[in-house]
């Protein structure tokens, strides 16, 4: 299912149905309250997981990522799914420090060198 979210400069993610937003989504977006915005599709996890990187690289309000990340079940497993997948850019990678962190509740370094030794068998 395709939707759009914005990040607020309250730093609250506020999804909003594309029947709302499609006939002009830049338009929709514009205005000193709308930091970023995205169109995802639920059924592209990696449109899901670009947007919560680049929220969280963000400063997005965490309570509303881990509500997400737990309705979509973007957790260790998925995240190891993501890394083979996504070639992330400078804010994804960003977002994923503080995603290992913040919704792992893991040291990042155990969490890349994990990564490091599946990657090595």
């Amino acid at each position: 299912m395709k939707w759009y979210y914005y990040l607020h400069s309250n730093m609250d993610l506020i999804g909003k149905n594309p029947a709302v937003v499609d006939p002009d989504p830049t338009g929709y977006f514009e205005g000193p309250f709308v930091v970023k915005y995205w169109l995802i599709d639920t059924e592209d996890r990696k449109t899901c997981w670009i947007m919560i990187l680049e929220a969280l690289a963000r400063a997005a309000n965490l309570d509303r990522i881990r509500e997400l990340c737990e309705k979509w079940h973007m957790d260790h497993a998925d995240s190891i799914e993501m890394i083979i997948r996504l070639k992330p850019n400078e804010i994804q990678k960003g977002g994923m420090e503080i995603f290992i962190k913040e919704i792992l509740k893991m040291d990042p370094d155990e969490y890349w060198e994990e990564i490091s030794l599946m990657s090595s068998e």
